[in-house]
């Protein structure tokens, strides 16, 4: 299994050529935008694969050739980014699966999110997707971005959205937007991101399948999720349990309220669930519980430096130059079901014999 997650998944974050289902010469269109970031990392020398623009309008785009129809591609495509219009999705899927092309991300909205209509797309794509085991991330997402090999489906253009540096946080949203305002403010928090997934309606690749692969990525050391429902919660436990027994994660789940659970709904057609159910399952799982997305980040940047040596167990020492913080700090403590460590006599020589004289131990 563990070897099957990792092979079906590598073509997401490191493709030997890319299909850009939708590309087109149209500058601001969808698929423009993301066959402009795989050529200007192709160009920076960041991706190192092929990048295919599949359009039956077009002979070119800036000196790459078009192909008219998928099964046109080159036998070594091995990833398709789809940004065509909805109803057009199904059709390109079986091209896909007649190509042997085993990994999609599906950019276009329009499907579960608006209704009966849109649900039924999704289940003619997934059937073929399992039928042909392609793996799908999507519809209705912004995709993959991962710096160090130069994959960004994100169809915000560099001056409208900055690109944070690599780092050893893997962050997974269900929102795009939300994804992609995320990304734009840890560039300006200097906060790394090695690896972005937005899977939006998720009809098949979910959290479950990126925790598990996850579990075996080594350039990644904490997992951040956006979350707003779980569609299969014994696969969720069940990755979840494997992945915190050796890496954190951590989670931001929105639809807490009753507003939120239908704002969800409406989103990303997610079924929110009673809220006290997930402070449930992550407090058995082990997953860490954020506020919000600047809790969630604070806490990956804090286990990013810590993973190699975690707390070994649950006492806290505080060291502060004021006493108001470290009345608030002992609070927090408290708070999250901590507790203060009791110093040794040693300790607090080791403390009187380093501190200036005014520190009190």
């Amino acid at each position: 299994m563990v070897e099957k997650i990792v092979e079906e998944m590598k073509p997401f974050f490191d493709p030997k050529a890319v299909a850009i289902i939708g590309a087109t010469d149209k500058r601001g269109k969808v698929g423009n935008v993301i066959f402009e970031n795989f050529k200007m990392n192709k160009e920076r020398g960041i991706f190192k694969g092929n990048i295919y623009p599949v359009n039956p309008k077009l002979d070119e785009i800036e000196g790459y050739k078009v192909y008219k129809t998928v099964k046109e591609l080159p036998d070594d495509t091995d990833l398709a980014v789809i940004s065509i219009p909805a109803k057009f999705v199904p059709a390109t899927m079986r091209d896909i699966a007649e190509k042997g092309i085993k990994a999609a991300i599906i950019i276009t909205g329009g499907f579960g999110e608006l209704g009966e209509d849109g649900k039924r797309l999704e289940r003619e794509i997934y059937e073929v997707a399992k039928t042909h085991g392609i793996r799908v991330i999507g519809p209705n997402c912004v995709g993959v971005y991962v710096p160090d090999k130069g994959v960004d489906t994100v169809f915000l253009p560099e001056n409208k959205m900055d690109r944070p540096k690599s780092g050893p946080i893997a962050f997974v949203s269900q929102s795009g937007a939300f994804a992609a305002a995320m990304l734009d403010w840890a560039t300006m928090a200097e906060v790394g991101i090695g690896k972005m997934v937005s899977y939006g309606n998720k009809i098949d690749v979910d959290d479950a399948d990126l925790m598990d692969y996850f579990i075996h990525d080594d350039e990644i050391n904490v997992v951040t999720f956006y979350i707003e429902g779980v569609k299969d919660g014994r696969k969720f436990i069940e990755s979840a349990k494997r992945i915190t027994k050796v890496k954190p994660v951590i989670a931001l789940k929105s639809g807490r309220t009753e507003y939120g659970a239908k704002a969800a709904s409406s989103h990303t057609g997610s079924l929110a669930g009673a809220d006290t159910i997930y402070d449930a399952v992550f407090k058995q799982t082990g997953i860490i519980r954020a506020e919000d997305f600047e809790h969630m980040f604070d806490l990956a940047k804090a286990f990013a430096v810590l993973v190699h040596k975690l707390p070994k167990g649950d006492r806290v020492g505080i060291i502060t130059d004021g006493g108001g913080a470290g009345v608030m700090a002992s609070d927090a403590v408290a708070k999250f079901g901590l507790k203060m460590a009791d110093l040794s006599e040693e300790t607090v020589k080791f403390l009187r014999e380093n501190f200036p004289p005014h520190a009190v131990p």
